[in-house]
């Protein structure tokens, strides 16, 4: 009845009973009295669908592979296992890993740690350079880290993998893609301990990287809440055609002259180069705005999501380097300016806003160039609800495909002396996605 109350689906092996309320954790697996007391004072009254399934799963030494919307709740879904399981601090290396494809999302699933495990019971370290340098991973029992970070540090033989028991994979789904495979797979050559149990988690699982991840898994059990690959319900979605690039910088302009976009407000563009281009062009409104991208220091992209977080930035330029499992408590509005090249990659941008029960807006904008790859979104939103007029998918007869690598400079493209219009190319961010330090 809990199952089919929270749209859970369980498959692959026998799984536990969820958990009706976290009161649960204390008789069923001797959960301490201030563990869920502070999980009361933090807000955490009751668990999210995901919470109720993958704990007790995974308190029951179940390989998972978990897929649920964004923003609710995956990463406390995971380290309340972690910490139940740890218990109490064992030199020797770390017991768990935790690997999540950005330094960003490394730093978020640390502060959630310690809103759970304060003090030094159980010693948590996130793998960044300075750490590489001088700490002591001996003395480590939980792990955050990127999967670029981790591979120095195996290569140097600074971190030594033989004692962990949990290996979780988080935003699994980006761990996977071909980018990532070798690291990947040193990662997991690394890992030899003969109980090492391993969770994979995502809010969007391609078949084609499923198969990967159960290649590397024995017998998991696969945890599904919702429509597979769906958008949260929580995220009003709508499309807005803007005819091309300068109508698109009109009607952001637009937006956030009329109250159109609530703050705090995520932009998402495609490259960096996009990002400075949009941040100059919106200079002059009377906004407080800030860009973020790889060109950009860790000191400072660090500095421009704080200043976010705090509210003395109102609307955030970010490429997609923040699309993934970053959580910036009370997003009102995400605005797609350059059209996502996936469904995928859609679900993680507008899962920026509406978590955790709170409700949001995401508008994304697009053109006629935009038009091949509009199908692929509106079927997303279609099936989480949203009605999506019939002439926006009639733009997609008879166009031919523009490379979506390409994209015009934003707002008027001036040409001189018969040149053609100056193009940028788009670039993935692998130093991104890869934990660029």
């Amino acid at each position: 009845m809990l199952r089919k109350q929270h749209r859970i689906r369980v498959a692959g092996g026998h799984a536990p009973p969820p958990l009706s309320s976290f009161a649960d954790l204390g008789p069923r697996f001797d959960a301490p009295d201030a563990l869920l007391a502070r999980l009361q004072t933090e807000g955490w009254h009751e668990p999210t669908a995901i919470q109720r399934q993958a704990v007790p799963a995974m308190l029951a030494q179940n390989e998972v592979l978990c897929v649920a919307p964004t923003g609710s709740g995956k990463t406390l879904a995971f380290l309340l296992p972690l910490l139940l399981s740890l218990q109490t601090h064992c030199p020797g290396g770390p017991r768990a890993v935790v690997v999540t494809p950005t330094r960003e999302l490394a730093a978020q699933t640390h502060r959630v740690w310690a809103l759970i495990s304060p003090g030094k019971r159980l010693r948590c370290c996130v793998l960044t350079k300075s750490a590489l340098a001088g700490a002591d991973f001996a003395a480590v029992d939980l792990l955050i880290t990127t999967p670029l970070r981790l591979g120095h540090g195996l290569a140097s033989s600074r971190v030594d993998l033989s004692s962990v028991r949990w290996l979780v994979l988080d935003e699994a789904d980006k761990l996977l893609e071909t980018g990532f495979v070798e690291q990947m797979d040193t990662l997991l050559a690394a890992c030899t301990h003969a109980e090492l149990t391993r969770a994979l988690f995502s809010a969007t699982l391609p078949e084609g990287v499923e198969q990967l991840a159960r290649s590397v898994m024995h017998s998991p059990l696969r945890i599904t809440v919702g429509e597979r690959n769906a958008a949260a319900s929580t995220v009003a979605q709508r499309l807005m055609f803007c005819g091309n690039e300068q109508g698109k910088l009109l009607a952001l302009r637009q937006l956030l002259r009329d109250g159109g976009m609530a703050p705090p407000c995520l932009v998402f563009v495609q490259s960096k180069e996009r990002a400075a281009q949009l941040h100059r062009e919106l200079s002059l409104e009377r906004v407080p705005l800030a860009a973020i991208h790889a060109d950009m220091s860790q000191a400072r992209r660090d500095a421009a999501v704080d200043a976010f977080r705090r509210g003395d930035i109102w609307v955030l330029i970010a490429t997609d380097l923040l699309a993934r499992g970053v959580d910036v408590v009370g997003v009102n509005t995400v605005i797609n300016f350059d059209f996502p090249l996936s469904p995928v990659q859609y679900v993680h941008r507008i899962g920026r806003t509406g978590r955790a029960g709170r409700h949001g807006t995401a508008v994304t904008l697009f053109t006629e160039m935009d038009a091949p790859q509009l199908r692929a979104v509106v079927n997303v939103m279609r099936a989480s609800g949203c009605d999506v007029p019939d002439w926006m998918l009639s733009l997609h007869k008879g166009r031919k495909r523009t490379s979506a690598r390409y994209r015009p400079r934003i707002g008027s493209v001036e040409t001189r002396g018969g040149d053609k219009p100056q193009r940028h190319r788009h670039r993935e961010e692998t130093r991104d996605n890869a934990g660029d330090p």
